[in-house]
């Protein structure tokens, strides 16, 4: 690899601070490549505050152990599960090793502090799960998208392009809501990904793939039946972070499998393995 000159620094430069989330992303995962010593380089000459904020975070994610100790330092999270936020940023960066982790998470922050501006904790779920859906949905443009886009199951992709698929934009709603401790949590059906509000023996669960639609058991009985499977109470319970974060990374096998990316997935099926040894 040829050594960079002091123009394409300052290209490098000028292109991080781009108003374009995808040019920034494009030269960041070039950038990591090229190593530390280039990165070095480019802070060096940096005046940019947006610029240097993007090398900054570069050279952090230099600093990390590889994706397969990252995995397995998650799966022995004292208690048994995992940080399910941990872990979907871990396959975020499986995606784009130079991801800004410290970025989307203060994103995730900001918008759980507009939400909490509009719900209490004595308002009915009902009204709590709507002003979920009128900020999220219509105010921030979350939709959902193919499955066959890997984008759709990267959470920074998910963030910034504000496309997901159930499992991803589900996720989303159960970040803001730990963030604001509401009881949401994961529900895991065959062949479809919802949350549900269970407090108090009470359960009411929404469809966040279509709008956050809330949703009786008899339709979740529906969706599961289209689906071709079997309908069983047990598969409106809880789903443990450990089981989102591996049928998030199954769902990316599935996608580099039609791509005959045999390399993805080899390394996809490792990081699947270490998660599994609970």
């Amino acid at each position: 690899m040829r050594t960079l000159t002091e123009r394409d620094i300052q290209a490098i430069l000028s292109l991080l601070a781009d108003d374009d989330p995808v040019v920034v992303r494009a030269v960041k995962e070039k950038l990591f490549d090229m190593g530390r010593e280039a990165v070095g380089r480019v802070q060096a000459a940096g005046s940019s505050h947006r610029a240097l904020r993007e090398v900054e975070c570069l050279l952090r994610r230099l600093e990390e152990p590889p994706l397969e100790v990252q995995f397995e330092s998650l799966s022995r999270t004292p208690g048994g599960d995992l940080d399910l936020e941990e872990g979907t940023f871990a396959i975020a960066r499986f995606g784009c090793p130079a991801v800004d982790v410290e970025g989307c998470a203060e994103f995730l922050d900001r918008m759980a502090a507009e939400v909490s501006l509009r719900v209490s904790a004595n308002d009915h779920p009902i009204h709590v799960i709507r002003t979920l859906n009128a900020y999220l949905v219509e105010e921030q443009g979350f939709r959902g998208g193919s499955v066959s886009d890997s984008d759709n199951s990267f959470m920074d992709r998910v963030l910034a392009r504000r496309v997901g698929i159930p499992i991803t934009l589900s996720a989303v709603y159960l970040f803001i809501g730990r963030r604001l401790q509401l009881p949401l949590y994961g529900v895991g059906m065959p062949g479809h990904f919802i949350v549900k509000y269970e407090e108090g023996g009470r359960e009411i669960f929404f469809n966040p793939f279509h709008g956050g639609q809330v949703i009786t058991k008899e339709e979740c009985r529906q969706i599961v039946m289209r689906m071709g499977f079997p309908f069983e109470e047990g598969v409106l319970a809880r789903t443990p972070n450990r089981h989102i974060l591996i049928r998030m990374m199954n769902n990316l096998v599935r996608v580099y499998l039609a791509g005959r990316d045999e390399g993805r997935v080899r390394s996809l099926m490792e990081y699947i393995q270490i998660v599994q040894c609970d």
